[in-house]
């Protein structure tokens, strides 16, 4: 390839990380104003009929919350068992009737027979506004089991009446398991004097394991109907409505539940490590007034204490964006789970955040954030473009092979037809980069400016065959992901080891590989440009191929390398074949197999290899020093191993170069996919990189210079040999 078109290239690239790097900026911004971090307290803590600690629910007592930081109360409907622990309603089966009969209670009613009654529990209360919610609640669920004919005529008993005053409820056997611990009703005087109190009401929808998607919608319906009351009736300032069930189906955006979320302009609250499905559509509906959530369950938040639980929250309020902090109770006969103890815990949450530079108070939602179209066209064709540049090293050639620098009269015609034919490709390579550019810079501009029109005027059926917004994003982000690594290693890295016979080898590795690492980290920003929305920002979009991002590079990388190798390529794979297998070679290509397949299982966000507890604490001692943390596959791995590598290329050992750019670009690739955590602050992101690079090169001086000490004798004999 000719040097002018390089700089042709090397320009557009630039343009390209310039507008990676406005748009981080940008996004940075934003980031930086929303500090506001809150803390809701459960609301299983305030009841005084709570089983845990009696409650703290005194006015001295929900002034000391208030003035250590929670402003909050996460509103957790109740069950039908804590209803009859707190003695508002009356639970009686069949067995229990025959017991009141046998008393005499039921004497004198004909065919009421406690073996006529269904089997199943009936429900009782003498509060008429929590039977009309129990009845509309179990309604919406059970339909009309809940009133069955013999159970309209208990209601009548004058012994049966005077538990309850209003009609029994009925719950069939089969539904008991899932009916009784179900959170179904909102305490909704405790979350008016919660609110009088200074509190702001985060509702809780729970959901449970054994509910199917259809009997959810229904449920959510049971619960948003309360809600809607509460929100009409009651001066209630609401917060988002959270959803803390560990796995469930969102509400449909077109459902009543979605429809009262977007008419009440409600904001939702998404908790972290949930698996909830649908959120895409409700989020969208709603215009994002989304704010991430983060919660440590009972079980575990007895397990990690205190100063560990803080720390944790401070991690997802600091790298992940979480805004709301739901504390539940420590559990139950645990002595940090006093009031005085629980007290300091806060305080201590509070403190910590305050410390890292956050506001305790009301959280809002993430603003709008979307990038501009022209900057998002440049962004999709400078990707566009670095694929072009890699493919053009791949078919060109990284050198000119023309004649222009020989003697006419020296040249042959073979050279000259040679000559003629490199011209012409570069001509059509030129080409097809200028229309690939094009191309790419028109997808952003035409989903932002004709597709509406087009769908404005009817012709959504045409546009149902285009690929989606999202789809072309994350695909360009992917391109983005294999091209720029690999690209670094091949513009940096390669000449860099290239020229192990040359004075000044370690300055050109230590030049190479900050280069390599500036133009991976430009390369990453344009990538995290492209997926800089709202949607990703809240991780309700994230970014996609996290495992080809991993392995791709290396594909690439070994292309090139035997693209480079041509005829010489055939010679060495005889020779492989016609080697003596020996244990080592055995031995070395099974340990290859296996960091492969580690490196393959441990990447993404939920790793199939579960992380050793000795990494857990080191990654928790790297959080605590540095905030951002270096990645141990940049810092310990990656880095340093391109130098140590760098190192045995002048002692004449094999295949050390070869090693040294596969390390290098694991370096690279774990870099870029730091960039792609989209919901952790760029600021962050940066900061790790930059942490990781020092600490990388640092330990690869060092490995550089024992390895030349201890092969010293081997690299002097090659030197004096070339």
């Amino acid at each position: 390839m000719r040097p002018g078109i390089k700089n042709i290239f090397a320009m557009l690239l630039i343009l390209v990380v310039v507008a990676g790097a406005w748009a981080a900026v940008q996004r940075h911004l934003l980031q930086k104003d929303n500090r506001q971090v809150e803390l809701a307290i459960d609301s299983r803590l305030l009841f005084a009929e709570s089983p845990q600690q009696n409650g703290f629910n005194t006015a001295n007592q929900l002034e000391d919350l208030q003035q250590a930081g929670c402003t909050a109360v996460g509103v957790r409907p109740l069950t039908i068992t804590e209803l009859e622990n707190m003695g508002r309603i009356t639970l009686l089966d069949a067995a229990e009737i025959q017991r009141l009969q046998a008393l005499g209670v039921l004497d004198g009613y004909s065919g009421l027979s406690g073996k006529n009654l269904p089997g199943g529990l009936f429900i009782l209360t003498a509060e008429k506004e929590l039977h009309e919610i129990l009845q509309a609640a179990l309604s919406s669920l059970l339909g009309d089991t809940i009133n069955s004919g013999p159970v309209r005529s208990v209601a009548s008993l004058a012994g049966v009446a005077s538990l309850s005053g209003n009609e029994p409820l009925f719950i069939p056997n089969s539904y008991i398991p899932v009916m009784e611990e179900l959170p179904l009703i909102m305490p909704r005087e405790q979350m008016r004097l919660w609110n009088a109190a200074g509190f702001k009401i985060i509702p809780h929808f729970y959901a449970h394991s054994r509910l199917t998607p259809e009997i959810s919608e229904q449920y959510w319906g049971a619960l948003a109907s309360q809600l809607e009351i509460i929100v009409e009736e009651e001066d209630i300032l609401m917060g988002p409505v959270a959803f803390p069930s560990s796995s469930f189906t969102y509400p449909t955006p077109r459902e009543d539940t979605g429809v009262l979320f977007t008419e009440k302009e409600l904001a939702l609250g998404t908790v972290e490590f949930t698996a909830g499905k649908g959120l895409e559509g409700l989020a969208s509906q709603l215009d994002y007034r989304v704010v991430r959530a983060h919660q440590i369950p009972t079980a575990e938040l007895g397990q990690l204490g205190e100063e560990r639980a803080s720390e944790r929250f401070l991690r997802a309020v600091q790298e992940r964006g979480v805004r709301l902090l739901l504390l539940n109770p420590f559990p139950e006969l645990d002595p940090r789970g006093e009031f005085p103890a629980y007290f300091h815990f806060i305080k201590k949450v509070a403190g910590d955040l305050e410390r890292a530079g956050f506001e305790v108070g009301e959280c809002s939602p993430f603003p709008i954030f979307n990038i501009h179209p022209g900057v998002q066209a440049l962004l999709f064709a400078g990707t566009a473009v670095s694929a072009a540049f890699l493919a053009g090293l791949f078919f060109l050639g990284k050198t000119p092979s023309g004649t222009a620098n020989v003697p006419q009269a020296f040249v042959t015609k073979a050279q000259r037809i040679k000559a003629r034919l490199d011209r012409q490709k570069e001509r059509v390579f030129i080409t097809l980069s200028i229309c690939l550019f094009l191309a790419a810079a028109a997808l952003p501009l035409f989903y932002n400016t004709w597709v509406p029109v087009i769908a404005a005027g009817g012709g959504s059926s045409l546009l149902s065959h285009l690929p989606s917004p999202v789809f072309l994003e994350k695909g360009m982000a992917l391109l983005a992901s294999l091209v720029f690594p690999t690209l670094g290693v091949i513009l940096f890295l390669e000449p860099a080891l290239s020229k192990y016979r040359e004075r000044g080898y370690l300055t050109e590795i230590v030049k190479g590989f900050l280069c390599c690492t500036l133009f991976s980290a430009g390369g990453a920003l344009a990538a995290s440009g492209i997926l800089g929305s709202t949607e990703y920002i809240l991780k309700i979009e994230a970014f996609g191929g996290v495992k080809i991002s991993q392995v791709g590079p290396f594909i690439l990388l070994g292309l090139f390398i035997l693209q480079q190798k041509r005829g010489a390529l055939w010679n060495e794979i005889t020779e492989l074949l016609n080697k003596e297998v020996k244990v080592k070679y055995l031995l070395a290509l099974v340990l290859a197999g296996g960091v492969l397949l580690v490196y393959l299982v441990r990447g993404g966000n939920i790793p199939l290899l579960p992380v050793s507890e000795i990494e857990l604490a080191l990654r928790r001692q790297l959080e605590i020093i540095f905030i951002a943390r270096p990645r141990f596959k940049e810092f310990l791995i990656g880095h340093p191993g391109l130098f140590l590598l760098a190192a045995f290329c002048p002692a004449g050992i094999r295949g050390a170069k070869t090693l040294a750019l596969v390390l290098g670009l694991l370096g690279q690739i774990s870099l870029f996919n730091t960039f792609m955590h989209l919901h952790r602050p760029v600021s962050l992101a940066l900061l790790g990189t930059v942490y990781g690079a020092a600490m990388g090169l640092l330990l690869g001086l060092v490995l550089f210079y024992l390895a030349t000490k201890l092969y010293g004798y081997q690299y002097n004999k090659y030197r004096q040999r070339t």
